[in-house]
């Protein structure tokens, strides 16, 4: 090569390929599509309605990887619907009791379901995290259980956020990576190591149980006796949802569904009013 010929190379002229990226809850979200729907469409009303949890201030305290032999699918699904708790979540029926689950579903491509009161039994599960400041009274003794499709689920709770992201790995395995954070001022404080710990070991034993469940379901839809079912109209409309939308995207035609005119679920707060 002849000493200068490479002096008019411009390397804004050959860039890496470019992605699109967005954020929110602390969640960095990546898309190669270009002609995608923006990050707040697809969110919908979601950071309107939780817009006094600090989600984007939380920190990564511990994490869990797992490896399920179920398609992702039934890993969402077993998320979104809350009927199977009393046989299959005894213990967590003591904290979230099923007679204060409700459906919450504003607009936005996700599923929502609600616990409000969460009740306080200390003999199941000492939380002992300082609630997130801000929260109206209904926000601070409620939960929030957000599955953002595709597969992202959101736990959120007046003190903590547990978060599953679900990576499938063939059409009968996935790969679940649990994550627990929580605010710094309970970070920085200190003396809440051994809280992360026994909340994050209880929340791990209710995700086994539900691992135990969805590989039970994916052994089940293999057998040739299956022939399908019905959804339940009163415990299941997040599922029939969330199979919509997935029908949606595989036809090459996404929409945004709406959400309910009455939640049936207690409600946030109204969200708080930017000056």
């Amino acid at each position: 090569m002849q000493p200068g010929t490479a002096a008019s190379f411009c390397k804004a002229d050959y860039p890496l390929l470019s992605v699109r990226c967005d954020s929110w809850a602390g969640i960095v979200f990546v898309n190669l599509d270009p002609d995608a729907m923006p990050l707040s469409d697809w969110l919908g009303d979601l950071p309107e309605r939780f817009a006094r949890h600090p989600l984007d201030e939380l920190q990564l305290v511990r994490r869990r990887d797992y490896t399920i032999n179920a398609n992702w699918k039934l890993i969402a699904e077993n998320f979104m619907e809350y009927y199977h708790l009393p046989w299959g979540h005894p213990e967590l029926c003591n904290i979230s009791g099923f007679d204060n689950h409700g459906r919450y579903q504003g607009p936005g491509m996700y599923t929502g379901m609600c616990t409000s009161p969460l009740s306080e039994d200390p003999e199941t599960l000492l939380i002992d995290l300082p609630t997130f400041p801000s929260l109206s009274d209904i926000e601070s003794k409620s939960a929030y259980f957000i599955h953002l499709f595709p597969n992202v689920s959101l736990w959120i709770f007046p003190h903590h956020l547990l978060t599953l992201l679900f990576r499938p790995s063939g059409p009968r395995c996935t790969l679940e990576h649990i994550d627990m954070l929580a605010h710094p001022d309970a970070i920085n404080r200190g003396g809440f190591d051994a809280s992360f710990d026994r909340i994050m070991d209880f929340w791990c034993f209710v995700n086994d149980q539900d691992v135990g469940l969805v590989e039970g379901v994916q052994q089940g839809l293999r057998s040739r006796a299956y022939g399908g079912g019905r959804l339940s109209f009163h415990f299941e409309e997040p599922i029939h949802r969330f199979q919509n939308m997935l029908i949606d995207m595989l036809t090459g035609d996404p929409s945004v569904p709406a959400g309910d005119p009455v939640p049936e679920a207690p409600v946030l707060s109204p969200p708080p009013v930017v000056g």
